[in-house]
């Protein structure tokens, strides 16, 4: 009867190790399957990075122009400006 248990116990034994081996192996492929999820994100996010750097660089560009320009307010007292001289010279 011990002989039995035992080599059941040994049957049991086998049996859990190679559904663990076989878990271990399952996990090392989505490892690697995450692995390269995450090397494609860093090429994305690289490329996001330098649009991102193009983007900042136009606004700045935007930014300087804009400071040159006539604001609303003020074109409208200069157009206000023009019309009276224009009246006055007529």
């Amino acid at each position: 009867m011990a002989v039995k248990k035992t080599k059941i116990k040994k049957d049991y034994n086998t049996i859990l190790l190679e559904k663990l081996g076989h878990d271990f192996g399952v996990f090392g492929e989505g490892l690697d399957s995450l692995k390269e999820d995450v090397s494609v994100l860093k090429k994305d996010v690289g490329g996001l990075k330098e649009d991102m750097l193009e983007v900042k660089a136009e606004l700045s560009l935007i930014r300087h122009e804009l400071k040159e320009k006539v604001g609303r307010d003020e074109f409208k007292l200069l157009e206000q400006r023009v019309l009276r001289l224009e009246k006055t010279s007529r």
